[in-house]
């Protein structure tokens, strides 16, 4: 889906082949064990990918570079989280957009995708990871 720009189908597929790699099939939430465990390899796959077919517009490196120079060390900030998901995209006017709202194509904000709206503020665990 990524090589074929279909963005949002990735997004997707992302997220449930990390749902699955912690075994978590059923479920549609990351623990703070899933993340602990997650082998890096796997996210620098995933990350990867994104960003070749991006041109580094989109990855999980790309969104950790952002989050690094709004004044965090990684860890999770509410303020912090905030100004990220502004400057991604995420949210406008301090509103979370919905799922549907979000720009699935290459004029979306850097590191707008893959989407943490999705996998929820627990990305801030997969940023320090990769």
């Amino acid at each position: 889906m990524l090589q074929e720009g279909c963005w949002q189908e990735a997004d997707e597929i992302t997220f449930h082949a990390m749902i699955k790699i912690v075994g978590r099939d059923y479920y549609r939430y990351f623990r703070s064990t899933d993340i602990t465990n997650f082998p890096r390899n796997h996210l620098l796959i995933i990350d990867k990918l994104w960003r070749e077919y991006s041109r580094n517009l989109f990855g999980f490196s790309v969104q950790k570079e952002i989050y690094s120079t709004l004044g965090s060390s990684l860890n999770y900030q509410y303020d912090v989280w905030e100004k990220f998901s502004e400057t991604v995209g995420w949210r406008v006017n301090e509103i979370p957009l919905s799922y549907e709202n979000l720009r699935f194509n290459l004029k979306a904000p850097k590191g707008h995708l893959p989407n943490g709206e999705r996998i929820g503020s627990e990305i801030v665990g997969f940023l320090g990871i990769i």
